[in-house]
């Protein structure tokens, strides 16, 4: 997944949406935010937010 400054989705891989379950036409132009499902722990979405602000990769998992 890549946003732009913004934080919408401008492309996601084929990884994201066997991982998420999203197809890239469901998820380009929406914000990360969509992800929130309950599934993964509050530190996790934290963490997730912090290196998508400090522009690293997030791409272990």
């Amino acid at each position: 997944m890549v946003t732009d400054k913004q934080g919408k989705i401008i492309t996601v891989n084929p990884a994201f949406t066997k991982l998420t379950g999203y197809s890239t036409e469901e998820a380009i132009g929406k914000n990360p935010n969509m992800l929130s499902s309950g599934k993964q722990s509050n530190e996790f979405y934290e963490k997730m937010w912090q290196t998508l602000h400090a522009n690293h990769p997030c791409n272990k998992r």
